[in-house]
């Protein structure tokens, strides 16, 4: 079990620590109202980590018992079939974001034109998240992969703080 877990130990520590790496530079280059905004934000993006908890109990076990000969077009159906689920999600948030935004409460009615980005962000995390399991599933998750993401992302961020900046809750 630890072979098995021991690769994808530096991606499961950086995704546990992701969001305060993020908060913490915003907080550094931001103001403070927009560092509430954000970490208002984020509580609606949390809501779609409780649906990666369900790829790891049902989607992961189907796919590491798959025979090879159905393992691609089950990769390739579940992506495209989570990609159709994710599409209406992210229409409706960028068309109606008042219902979403009242998970958070009126002080944060302003935010609504954000609430379609962040829908969207959470999205591609979600099924970023679903081909990662998939891959963990079938013991495609190495050390030299997991590294290289950790540090792109973070360089990702760091060019996008530099060229772009993080004054608004918008640029976060």
């Amino acid at each position: 079990m630890i072979h098995y877990v021991l690769p994808a130990m530096p991606a499961l520590i950086f995704g546990a620590l992701q969001a305060q790496i993020s908060l913490i530079l915003f907080s550094i280059f931001g103001q403070t109202v927009d560092i509430a905004q954000v970490a208002a934000l984020s509580q609606i993006a949390q809501l779609f980590l409780v649906l990666q908890g369900s790829n790891m109990v049902f989607v992961e076990p189907y796919i590491a018992r798959l025979s090879r000969d159905r393992l691609l077009a089950t990769y390739v159906r579940l992506i495209l079939l989570t990609s159709t689920c994710c599409v209406p999600v992210v229409l409706f948030a960028f068309v109606s974001p008042g219902p979403i935004l009242w998970v958070l409460g009126s002080k944060y009615e302003e935010l609504g034109s954000l609430v379609g980005w962040l829908v969207l962000a959470a999205c591609i995390n979600y099924l970023a998240g679903l081909a990662w399991v998939m891959n963990g599933a079938r013991k495609w998750v190495f050390w030299s992969g997991k590294i290289v993401d950790i540090v792109l992302l973070l360089v990702a961020q760091v060019a996008f703080i530099v060229f772009v900046g993080v004054r608004t809750a918008r640029e976060a």
